[in-house]
Parts: C-alpha cells; structure tokens; sequence
C-alpha cells in the first residue's frame, strides 16, 4: 500500500507500474523484463511523472510497454504497449489525446 501523502517515489513508482502491468491486455510479453525508470532528456522535460518503461532489448524490434505516474498523486496517466522508445524518444504523445482509450492502452 502507498500512502501518497508525500507524492510517489522512484521505488514507489515502479511498483505501481509492475502492478499495472499484471492487469493489463498482453502482460505475459512483458511481465519477464525489468522496469527502467526513463531519466533522460525526454522524461526529464517532464519533472511531475515517473516514465517507468518495460522494453526488450533495444536490438531487437518488438514493442515496449510504458506506464505514466503523477509523482504527486499517483494518477496513471498512461499504460502503453505498443511504445518504441528506440525510433520515437520523445514523449510528448504521452500527453496529447489524454482521455482517448483503445484496447490495451490508457
């Protein structure tokens, strides 16, 4: 259980992104790979969410899995598959058409 009273942190985030991922469409492609917090140049252009990425090696040519979490109050704002982060860095898609669902994402 988080208490969310100090916002969520990295350790906090990631089990929030491990959590959501058990439930969503398709998990069993991506439940073996290590969630990596996103802290470059891209992700840092937005300092209020954690960008905690679920991706196969970058060699190969398979699809990622990204959860968006608001660092203070722990909304998921996205839980992706279909993420390349290796031919599209930037996440500023992440933010635009907020409230748009289709299956296996938020």
């Amino acid at each position: 259980m988080i208490n969310l009273a100090n916002g969520v942190n990295r350790y906090e985030a990631v089990d929030m992104a491990v959590n959501e991922l058990e439930n969503a469409p398709y998990n069993r492609y991506f439940q073996a790979l290590e969630p990596k917090l996103r802290e470059d140049k891209h992700a840092l252009k937005y300092p209020d969410y954690w960008f905690v990425d679920f991706t196969v090696d970058v060699n190969m040519d398979f699809t990622g899995y990204l959860v968006v979490i608001h660092k203070e109050t722990g909304e998921i704002l996205r839980s992706r598959m279909y993420y390349w982060p290796e031919k599209v860095a930037a996440l500023d898609w992440v933010f635009q058409d907020k409230g748009k669902k289709s299956q296996g994402t938020r």
